[in-house]
């Protein structure tokens, strides 16, 4: 069956009226539309460009997610983790060994299929999106990137990176590619979970929490890319000197499904196994029952894991709830800022997912600068683990909560490199 791709058109919506803005951005906002369809039903996504300063060819990074109900505000928020993200690609205190990129976020708002069943139309929807913001000029083919260099988020695998590169015919203009490709295929090797772990590792020890113990427990919410990225990490610890994991929550893999935890939890590489042959999770053979859903948040474990795309998963209504002493953050917007304030004050220790969760994007320098799998999986750790543990320190030594501190540096990184027309404007109001 031959494709037909459609021909999408990009327009730039207006700051204040479209869309918020702050001193910081969004530089621009992209609208990609479908110009036979009617107002209501003409927009496919959205490109937000937040903030680029500090990239020497103005080009910035960051994943395009691809799901119903993707929306712009999402996108904007997105954005805006990207923009602080790509600040801690790099460890704290060290010259960086790539040139940087800005924050940049896609969002489309069709259901891929993904991870189950990736439908014809929407890589047809996903190439139209591509080649949309290509003939506006927002990706370029050649050996200098464009504004944008696409990558991977939710609803969007391998696949997707292999759709954009077949469709532009370069494969500059995509991160998070196939090994076939000469990419680093992160999604498929879950590096924002793996160097999670080493984030975690940091966390627990200044929580008092044993990470290297079974009897230390473990919820797990969200079991993508990221969540079974958790579970690749710790594979790589012994029997009996990593936490057992008793809850996985997902409801494309059964719902909240719970483990004994005497017969050792959900084991990595059993329940991979079963997640890589499609399965439900409800035939773990040692899985007791079912959990209403979101009740995973309340659980009584050592330590709360986070991968689900839903944002506002912890907010100010339930952070009185949360039983577990540490948070992982593994996916974006998941916890407000105001709660995740609140945990700290209460004794839970949790760091800004855009320093723990950074494996990917740390990753993609090394895959456009021509690297291994290998080397980005090492970067990412070192990067991940490196600024956890920096955070920490800073927080214990200022008495400061670890994202007033990791937001301190990254805006301080982002507005050091302003433009002079931007500061012109600064001095003038």
């Amino acid at each position: 069956m031959v494709l037909q791709i459609p021909h999408y058109k990009v327009r730039k919506l207006r700051p204040v009226l479209d869309f918020p803005a702050d001193e910081f951005g969004p530089e621009a906002v992209h609208e990609v539309f479908d110009p036979r369809k009617s107002a209501k039903q003409e927009k496919i996504g959205w490109l937000v460009v937040d903030n680029t300063w500090r990239s020497p060819t103005g080009t910035g990074k960051g994943g395009t997610a691809m799901y119903r109900g993707c929306d712009l505000a999402i996108t904007l928020g997105k954005g805006r983790v990207m923009t602080w993200k790509q600040v801690l690609c790099v460890p704290i205190g060290e010259k960086p060994e790539y040139d940087p990129w800005g924050g940049i976020k896609g969002g489309i708002d069709f259901e891929s299929g993904h991870p189950r069943q990736v439908t014809l139309i929407a890589k047809a929807v996903l190439r139209g999106w591509a080649r949309a913001l290509f003939e506006a000029d927002l990706i370029k083919i050649g050996d200098t990137p464009g504004k944008y260099i696409f990558g991977l988020d939710v609803g969007l695998g391998e696949w997707a990176a292999r759709e954009v590169v077949d469709e532009l015919g370069d494969r500059r203009v995509s991160t998070g590619k196939p090994r076939d490709l000469g990419g680093i295929p992160y999604d498929e090797m879950g590096i924002t979970g793996v160097a999670s772990i080493e984030a975690l590792i940091a966390m627990c020890e200044y929580a008092g929490v044993e990470f290297h113990s079974s009897k230390t427990t473990m919820a797990i919410q969200g079991f993508g890319a990221v969540g079974q990225g958790f579970m690749k990490g710790l594979k790589e610890f012994r029997v009996g000197e990593r936490p057992t994991v008793t809850i996985i929550a997902d409801p494309r893999f059964g719902g909240v499904i719970q483990c004994h935890f005497i017969a050792g939890g959900f084991e990595p590489v059993g329940t991979l196994d079963l997640i890589s042959r499609n399965s439900d999770l409800r035939g773990y053979s040692f899985a007791t029952g079912r959990l209403n859903p979101g009740e995973e948040l309340f659980a009584d474990v050592d330590i709360l894991a986070l991968a689900s795309s839903e944002p506002r998963q912890i907010h100010e209504d339930n952070v009185g709830k949360i039983r577990a002493r540490v948070i992982l953050q593994g996916a974006n917007l998941g916890v407000t800022e105001s709660a995740e304030r609140a945990l700290w004050e209460r004794g839970k220790i949790i760091v800004p997912g855009f320093v723990v969760n950074a494996g990917a994007s740390g990753a993609s320098y090394v895959e456009y600068a021509g690297g291994t799998p290998e080397e980005g999986l090492d970067y990412a750790k070192r990067v991940v683990g490196h600024n956890t543990r920096f955070v920490l320190e800073e927080a214990k030594r200022t008495v400061r909560d670890p994202r007033s501190i990791a937001l301190e540096i990254a805006k301080r990184e982002v507005w050091r490199a302003r433009p002079p027309r931007h500061i012109e404007r600064a001095i003038l109001s």
